[in-house]
């Protein structure tokens, strides 16, 4: 044992160091697993990687989800507007700032009044309708101080629990009355809107007519909400209740969209897509079948007051229609043509929803609850995203066997038939295999016009050795799609990075004089809408490509061509070939290593 070994072995003793007879060093542990095992935390003023990660610093770097901003070489244009998530912005969407809003029972109420808690069915086939057995003068009301100047809506369903029509009253501040209303034997939801006039505590709640004595009436669901109409009813108990979820914003023509992850608010980056129409004309439904449409509308993912509510009428698992849209208009109806169908749908009572072309036997059968999951179906793709406040985009992409009629939107469920199930907003049918972005259309249809984006190659590209690297995910499962294209704006001098799902490969492609110098192939089929790294080399006669850190493939007969113009997503001045969001786009002025380029990549 040398006398460094020697010390080193003495110092175990203290129970600080340990060396093994394998040379192996531990610190605070006296089992070492590696030639440097520490049990704790390592702090130090320098950490050196031997990892061969790039030595120079890149002549160009689009950092897009960390600035956010489009750098202003860049040339952007869209015709139309797009959709994305901020990662910041809110929207309000349930609230009801009363309190125990199932049990008017422990409400304040008038003398001689009697309540008794969840004595019938509810309007969500729940037994949680309170009876209100009422004496002369009877109310029953809560407290509460709200804004003065501000709008709030009043609502509750109410049904008379006799064979006979009966009167009531809504009230506000302090027996400020609203017209009479009547509860009928059937169940209705009654609102009444108005401004505070003052923000001092005050009641309100239901009151008698003055000749109603004797009133016998169901009453369920109060609710108060700051806005100007009522929203789908949200139970409270011991405390208010007041949502907000992400909201879908609208980026203008010609301007760029940094999008994130609604849930996370995670920057994505630059997002990139290819033109698309939403031939649907309308984002609400054409109709319902065994379904009632609820009058009351909730909050949709963009923030306004539009998603639409149904109640389920017969109900048998996979055979109750709720909603449907034509699947007609546009090319979508054509044989042999590649369709896609989105909606965003949010459950209230129900869990598992089925999305069906019926006409063509294409479905998609999807879970609602956490992050929300795809459990069957017989279309080509099927996805499920969550976009907060339980809010899911649900699609299906399938080939059109012949003409279509309609698309529904099934409970897949039973014991629901009376209830709430869900609301919906934005249908979507456009061409392609796979949905893009949300496309806002009003009676006719829309199209949102392909994303070009470019920049000048002077000053950061002296058509030299060349590193590319991006970093980016599809926006779906294209069949062929550029990412980064380097050109002289024609089509006879470029160097691509290309992505081909049905060759599940990265493709670094050369082209010099019109003549074809390589299509260099790398194995790689990253994951639906899941960021990977790729890098591409060249140099004068030899190009390199590799993806997701695995070994480097190669190529050595290669002459590359000058070029003046850095392309993202497509081919010159044309429209992209699917889409992708770019986290990163770097160039370096060298062709860097084969150790280098698979280092890169490393997830």
């Amino acid at each position: 044992m040398t006398t460094r070994a020697k010390e080193i072995s003495e110092l175990g003793n203290t129970g600080f160091l340990e060396l093994d007879a394998n040379g192996n060093l531990g610190i605070g542990t006296t089992t070492p697993d590696t030639k440097l095992d520490v049990a704790g935390t390592v702090t130090a003023d320098q950490y050196n990687n031997d990892a061969a990660l790039p030595t120079v610093r890149p002549s160009l770097l689009l950092d897009f989800a960390n600035s956010k901003t489009l750098d202003p070489r860049i040339t952007f244009a869209r015709a139309g507007v797009g959709t994305y998530y901020d990662g910041k912005s809110t929207a309000k969407a349930e609230e009801n700032l009363f309190i125990y809003s199932q049990e008017v029972a422990s409400w304040p109420r008038g003398a001689g009044t009697t309540v008794t808690s969840n004595t019938a069915a509810a309007p969500d086939g729940t037994t949680t309708a309170d009876r209100i057995l009422a004496a002369a003068n009877w109310y029953s009301a809560y407290r509460v101080s709200l804004q003065a100047g501000k709008q709030y809506t009043l609502s509750v369903y109410v049904k008379s629990n006799t064979a006979s029509n009966q009167n009531f009253v809504l009230f506000r501040e302090n027996s400020i009355y609203v017209a009479t209303e009547t509860a009928t034997t059937s169940w209705q939801r009654f609102t009444y809107t108005f401004t505070v006039n003052s923000s001092t505590a005050s009641d309100y709640g239901l009151w008698n007519t003055g000749n109603g004595i004797g009133n016998d009436l169901l009453v369920w669901g109060m609710q108060l909400e700051q806005r100007s109409s009522a929203t789908t009813y949200t139970a409270t108990t011991s405390s208010p209740i007041v949502k907000y979820q992400p909201k879908l914003q609208t980026a203008g023509a010609g301007t760029p969209r940094f999008d994130h992850d609604p849930i996370t608010g995670e920057s994505k980056g630059l997002l990139i897509e290819e033109a698309r129409t939403n031939y649907s004309g309308s984002t609400a439904p054409t109709g319902t079948y065994q379904a009632t449409q609820r009058a009351e509308y909730g909050i949709a993912p963009d923030g306004t007051q539009t998603a639409i509510g149904y109640e389920v009428g017969s109900n048998t698992v996979g055979g109750s229609t709720l909603v449907y849209w034509a699947n007609s208009g546009g090319a979508s109806s054509v044989d042999g043509v590649n369709v896609t169908q989105s909606v965003y749908v949010k459950p209230l009572t129900g869990t598992i929803v089925r999305l069906l072309d019926n006409s063509q036997n294409r479905d998609g059968i999807y879970l609602l609850t956490g992050e929300g999951s795809v459990t069957g179906g017989t279309a080509t793709t099927k996805t499920i995203t969550h976009v907060g406040n339980q809010w899911y985009r649900i699609t299906m992409s399938y080939t059109m066997s012949g003409t279509g009629s309609y698309v529904q939107l099934y409970t897949y469920e039973t014991g629901l038939q009376g209830d709430i199930a869900f609301l919906t907003w934005g249908y979507q049918r456009e061409i392609g295999s796979f949905a893009t972005s949300f496309i806002k259309s009003g009676g006719s249809a829309v199209t949102r016009g392909g994303e070009r984006v470019s920049m000048s190659l002077s000053g950061v590209y002296n058509n030299g050795p060349l590193t590319i690297y991006t970093e980016a995910a599809e926006a779906g499962d294209p069949d062929y799609a550029r990412l980064v294209l380097l050109s002289d704006n024609t089509n006879d001098n470029r160097m691509q990075i290309t992505i081909s799902e049905s060759a599940g490969s990265v493709q670094a492609y050369v082209e010099t004089h019109d003549v074809v110098q390589t299509s260099l192939n790398r194995a790689f089929d990253p994951a639906y809408k899941t960021f990977f790294k790729v890098a591409a080399a060249y140099d004068k006669d030899n190009v390199a490509i590799t993806a997701g850190g695995l070994t480097v493939a190669t190529d050595t007969t290669v002459n590359t061509p000058e070029v003046t113009t850095l392309w993202l997503g497509s081919l010159n001045n044309s429209d992209p070939d699917s889409g992708a969001t770019f986290k990163k786009v770097a160039l370096y002025q060298q062709r860097l290593s084969n150790a280098t380029l698979q280092a890169m990549t490393e997830e």
